[in-house]
């Protein structure tokens, strides 16, 4: 009997108009649409799109997008999966910005648009916007994407509070869209390990008024089918103002063969020794994290000095000063010690993506430097 770990996949979606729309400006895609085998060739490609708010055209914005992306994604010449994402949703930009500069009429089309990929036994994430890519597992709910509104960024530089930013009446105004300008930024997350119990939520912002909270319980309570209609059917209960879509994805460990791909093995003595080796990298990177929160007295990681009196603060709090002091370091070129930092990071939250990202541009200066 095969006793070797291997992961399943399950997906649902659903898609409303809500209460208060006429028409259901959102779009969502799964591709291949027949099957769910996470060993295909390249990968599981899921999408939602919303298409701009009052814009006309707003629907076939979406739909554009979804469609291109799906298209592009699989017959781009690449054998790197990030690439071809990234190249997909440059497609899908400029066949929605040449569509409108066609027209006769000067209505702009524009759509937001999340990806996901699963592939090689990684998740890889494309987004532009702000519909939302939430993690989610028995440890808790994450936030993967970064919202692109005007709201958000000020949030963000700490001009406004989090409550502030949730009841400011612009706070759906995007500063970035797919189809609105020629040249587009997409942001590009890769490498994300896939586990089971590991469920990934799609979802445009007409699920808003469903919390954080109450999505990891009726996630984690529900098959992705029955999930799907109740955040939904919340949604609408809860207003219905926005058009609102859902995508659900989750992986299961399941024994015996099968058609999935293989993300774990039954350990060797020559894993075993790799583990060990790892155990103890880890262990000195927590000793050059120590050295460093002592040699730093201006900003210390778990508390700020003054007076001779230390206020402790969580780990958590202190991520953007070490994000920032990371990001220095790399500016100044000392490569050693921002990928020191960035590692800390990861210690503390294991899914930061800016440091994720930061460990791979060190890496790439690395490798041409070699």
């Amino acid at each position: 009997m095969d006793n070797k770990k291997k992961l399943s996949l399950t997906f649902a979606q659903k898609s409303d108009t809500g209460k208060q729309r006429d028409e259901n400006q959102d779009s969502l895609g799964k591709f291949p649409a027949d099957t769910l085998d996470i060993a295909h060739p390249k990968g599981q490609l899921f999408v939602v799109a919303d298409g701009m708010g009052g814009h006309e055209r707003g629907g076939e914005a979406s739909e554009t997008a979804v469609r291109v992306i799906g298209e592009q994604y699989f017959t781009y010449p690449s054998d790197d999966v990030a690439e071809r994402l990234h190249n997909a949703f440059l497609a899908a930009n400029e066949v929605i910005y040449n569509l409108y500069r066609s027209m006769e009429d000067s209505n702009r089309m524009g759509t937001t648009c999340s990806a996901l990929v699963i592939a090689n036994g990684k998740a890889y994430i494309g987004h532009v916007g702000d519909s939302k890519i939430f993690h989610i597992n028995k440890s808790g709910v994450t936030q993967l994407t970064t919202d692109h509104t005007q709201v958000s960024e000020m949030h963000r530089r700490g001009i406004l509070t989090e409550k502030e930013a949730a009841k400011h009446p612009r706070k759906s105004v995007l500063h970035r869209a797919v189809g609105i300008k020629k040249e587009i930024t997409v942001d590009i997350l890769r490498n994300i390990p896939v586990r089971a119990g590991d469920t990934y939520v799609l979802c445009t912002d007409g699920l808003a008024n469903v919390s954080h909270e109450e999505m990891k319980d009726i996630v984690l309570a529900n098959t992705p089918e029955d999930a799907c209609k109740i955040m939904v059917d919340y949604a609408i209960q809860r207003g219905g103002e926005d058009n609102v879509t859902v995508q659900i994805v989750r992986f299961e460990e399941e024994k015996g063969p099968n058609k999935n791909i293989t993300l774990s093995r039954a350990p060797t003595k020559k894993r075993t020794g790799i583990l060990a080796g790892l155990i103890v990298v880890l262990v000195m990177l927590i000793i050059l994290l120590i050295v460093f929160i002592n040699q730093d007295t201006e900003s210390p990681v778990f508390g700020e000095r003054g007076a001779g009196v230390e206020t402790l603060v969580s780990p958590e709090e202190r991520i953007p000063e070490l994000y920032k002091k990371a990001d220095t370091f790399y500016k100044e070129g000392k490569l050693d010690s921002a990928l020191t930092v960035y590692q800390s990071i990861l210690l503390i939250n294991p899914l930061h993506i800016g440091s994720v990202e930061g460990i791979e541009r060190i890496a790439g200066e690395y490798e041409t430097t070699a």
